[in-house]
């Protein structure tokens, strides 16, 4: 389903894109939405959740700081995929 199918307001798609840009410029390989957003159950006070796929888990200070100063309403909260590219566990 779209970001326009769920009826996410532009603030927050504005968010999501330049979080995905910038997860993306610092390796990621996917990038989910998930949380209130993705369910189409969000509200003034919702935040971004972001599933990451093939980023490092030490995820730098400086890098996060980039995310916080992208995104007009939150930093978005992200989850790490914890195999990366180690293989399968």
């Amino acid at each position: 389903m779209s970001l326009d199918e769920l009826g996410i307001p532009d603030s927050f798609k504005t968010d999501i894109d330049r979080s995905c840009d910038i997860l993306r410029s610092f390796g990621a390989r996917e990038v989910y939405l998930f949380g209130s957003l993705s369910r189409g159950s969000w509200n003034d006070h919702s935040d971004l959740d972001l599933a990451v796929r093939g980023l490092q888990i030490r995820f730098e200070i400086d890098q996060m700081e980039s995310l916080q100063f992208a995104c007009a309403r939150y930093a978005p909260n992200l989850v790490f995929d914890k195999i990366g590219d180690r293989g399968t566990s």
